[in-house]
């Protein structure tokens, strides 16, 4: 069980006491980002934190359907990283 706060996440433009977006879920502010130079790089960077809960969650369900799947390492080619690299960054969003 994650210990972080469930989804979904989105955000709310602020202008106090800097430009900023805030990360929430629901009506809990979780976070914020702060707009330094490049605004449109500020935003996606906000999006890109609000949608953390579901590519966790994406990638969670992946990982299970590829172990479902059972599917061998093609000797010609060696082991497909998707399963390890998956298995990377739920553990680095999990502190693992």
């Amino acid at each position: 069980m994650s210990k972080h706060t469930p989804g979904p996440w989105s955000i709310a433009r602020s202008g106090f006491p800097v430009d900023a977006f805030g990360i929430l879920s629901g009506d809990m502010a979780i976070g914020q980002t702060v707009y330094i130079e490049d605004y449109d790089e500020h935003l996606a960077n906000a999006r890109l934190i609000a949608a953390a809960p579901e590519m966790l969650e994406a990638c969670k369900q992946a990982l299970r359907r590829i172990e479902q799947l059972d599917i061998d390492a093609d000797p010609a080619v060696g082991p497909d990283p998707t399963q390890d690299l998956l298995k990377a960054v739920i553990a680095k969003a999990e502190g693992k």
